[in-house]
């Protein structure tokens, strides 16, 4: 079972709900096996990762010895192999144990950098959110934000500013 709350395990039952999930917040598929010496060394810089972006990409891991077809399926021809799915779509991968920096590199381009801290207030968490949105182009998702924070906090102009924009 998976030590952190970003972190899920995949397999033929909840691959197509995982999958969507990436029309909300992007994730990473890591391929592995038990046997895998690179894969054992990669794993716990994946779940610092998926730690230290709280919550904004899912690290959704795949066991491609008990997953054989779904590894196949997806086009995996080596482990370890990342496959970054943004809005459904392959996004980006790496192949092969690759340092934190290039791990970064990837989520960075659709996610933006980690954050030190945990926006405090609820408006900031909707600011977060609705950038992430319109970053990814998903503009229905980010006025939907917005709709909900003008909702909540009516006193914010930003919100009213940004969703005129």
């Amino acid at each position: 079972m998976s030590q952190s709350a970003y972190v899920i395990d995949v397999d033929q039952t909840n691959v197509h709900e995982v999958i969507k999930k990436s029309t909300q917040v992007p994730v990473l598929l890591d391929f592995w096996a038990e046997w895998c010496q690179p894969c054992k060394a990669l794993a716990p810089v994946l779940v610092k990762l998926a730690e230290e972006y709280k919550g904004r990409f899912i690290l959704a891991k795949v066991d491609t010895d008990a997953n054989q077809m779904l590894a196949q399926q997806l086009g995996v021809r080596s482990i370890p192999s990342l496959k970054l799915v943004v809005q459904g779509q392959l996004a980006g991968e790496l192949n092969g144990a690759q340092p934190e920096g290039e791990i970064r590199r990837l989520l960075d381009a659709f996610v933006g950098p980690a954050v030190e801290e945990a926006p405090e207030e609820e408006g900031d968490v909707f600011l977060a959110q609705i950038e992430r949105a319109r970053r990814l182009g998903a503009h229905d998702q980010a006025i939907d934000a917005l709709q909900s924070a003008i909702m909540e906090q009516p006193a914010r102009t930003e919100f009213q500013v940004l969703i005129a924009e």
